[in-house]
């Protein structure tokens, strides 16, 4: 698989030029199932990227990780039955596929991404946290296990530093580029399945850090800023395409086993996001030729934080949100999807690019909090006393409260 989606685009990483370290790539070698689920979360990764677009009527920088929120939710698929099994399937475009060949596939990239290219760094890391006082069943957080590589470790929910110890390990597998995804955890709250992804690499061919100067670029609303752009020191190969409607640009990182597409719509930028079709892209990609250039592009550093729910909600999956939701296999008592939160961020220069995301999806318990209604309606006894001492200081007891 030579392309993970980090956002809408392929995100990869490179080496400056000049580095004598030879390139060692390795092509990943998928189960009977796994090309055909690779094209799932390709799909699912353009409609869940254009969903989220929609949710902003204001432009802005956005950057995504559709494979971090596949691989949460392919955890969480693990507990689900029933319609909730079939919504959460339906989201992540699976048709036919199983639970299983999504598994298989998500444990053959989970082992091998990381080392398809040595000059690009790529860790995937998953972990499932739950509340001691609601421990999920076994044959769940085992799966997890051996599939997903999850770490698998119990907390007590009511002390706050479980939120900073899921922080910290979130900080810890993205480079501290995602210091901090949760802010608190809900009373109902039970268990959070989190998936963390970092990506480090070096262009192929690097940019000259002495040639960046600022240089106009057209914003998607149409105002024009000088920004920092970098530049090509000289023509080199590069694989584009141009037609009426975009400049597609590929360019590689490292052994080139990851690349970053790049696509630069002629018109308007929101149109042409909710019009892109897997179709439309793989056929750009057949395109592409490769002949000698010159590169100018900003040099550009964001981050994105946004609620999953609307957009998954908007692909199906809502049910699972819900008290109707059935993660039989994850729990014996009633559980649903709380949210799912992701987070992301992006860092290209001169020498390459840094990106990192997290998706965190909380389950929630069903089951309602017990409410205690104690009615004191009949005469009773009663007493005042100290707790540390025990001493009773008074004693009574009230047969009419009408009564001086």
């Amino acid at each position: 698989m030579k392309r993970l989606l980090l956002a809408l685009l392929v995100l990869s990483a490179c080496r400056k030029g000049t580095t004598p370290t030879p390139d060692i790539t390795h092509d990943i070698t998928l189960p009977a199932s796994g090309t055909a689920v690779v094209a799932a979360e390709n799909q699912f990764s353009l409609a869940l990227f254009q969903a989220v677009n929609l949710q902003d009527t204001v432009l802005k920088n956005k950057i995504i990780s559709p494979f971090s929120v596949y691989m949460a939710l392919g955890m969480a698929d693990n507990g689900a039955a029933g319609t909730t099994l079939d919504s959460i399937n339906k989201a992540l475009a699976l048709g036919a596929l199983s639970t299983g060949d999504l598994n298989g596939t998500a444990s053959a990239l989970i082992q091998q991404l990381p080392g398809a290219d040595n000059h690009v760094t790529l860790s995937v890391a998953n972990s499932e946290w739950y509340n001691q006082q609601n421990t999920p069943m076994a044959s769940f957080s085992q799966l997890l296990q051996n599939d997903y590589n999850a770490k698998v470790a119990g907390l007590d929910f009511s002390n706050p530093s479980s939120v900073t110890t899921i922080n910290q390990w979130v900080a810890n597998q993205t480079q501290q580029m995602i210091p901090q995804i949760l802010n608190s955890i809900e009373p109902t709250e039970i268990m959070f399945l989190v998936n963390a992804v970092y990506f480090k690499g070096e262009w192929t061919t690097s940019f000259d850090a002495g040639l960046t100067q600022p240089a106009p670029f057209t914003r998607g609303d149409g105002v024009v800023e000088n920004v920092q752009t970098m530049r090509l020191q000289s023509p080199v190969p590069i694989q584009f395409l141009i037609t009426d409607t975009v400049t597609m640009v590929e360019l590689p990182y490292g052994g080139k086993q990851f690349v970053m597409d790049i696509m630069m719509p002629a018109g308007d930028i929101r149109s042409f996001a909710a019009g892109l079709t897997p179709a439309l892209l793989t056929g750009w990609i057949s395109r592409m030729i490769t002949s000698q250039a010159n590169l100018t592009m900003p040099r550009f550093k964001f981050d994105y934080n946004v609620s999953m729910q609307p957009a998954l909600t908007s692909l199906g999956m809502g049910i699972a949100f819900g008290h109707a939701a059935d993660f039989s296999n994850m729990y014996t008592i009633p559980v649903f999807l709380s949210r799912v939160i992701h987070q992301a961020a992006i860092e290209v220069d001169e020498s390459g690019t840094k990106a990192a995301a997290a998706t965190v999806v909380g389950i929630g318990t069903s089951v309602a909090v017990p409410t205690n209604n104690i009615k004191l309606n009949r005469a009773f006894l009663f007493t005042i006393r100290e707790k540390t001492s025990g001493v009773v200081l008074f004693t009574g007891i009230l047969n009419d409260p009408l009564s001086d």
